[in-house]
């Protein structure tokens, strides 16, 4: 809804970490650098918390 570019892990961990950002349906504990991949040659795939915790 900002129009914020999230090109990086630093970007995404600096616009979550921002106080007026929106976490709604962020799942808990976020943990950015399993999370998000910026690798245009990695497939999207569906996970759970229990994956990234491993």
């Amino acid at each position: 809804p900002t129009n914020t570019i999230l090109d990086s892990l630093d970007a995404v961990r600096h616009y979550i970490e921002s106080p007026t950002s929106c976490k709604c349906g962020l799942q808990c504990p976020l943990i950015i650098d399993k999370v998000f991949n910026f690798d245009p040659m990695k497939k999207s795939k569906s996970w759970e918390v229990v994956q990234v915790l491993e």
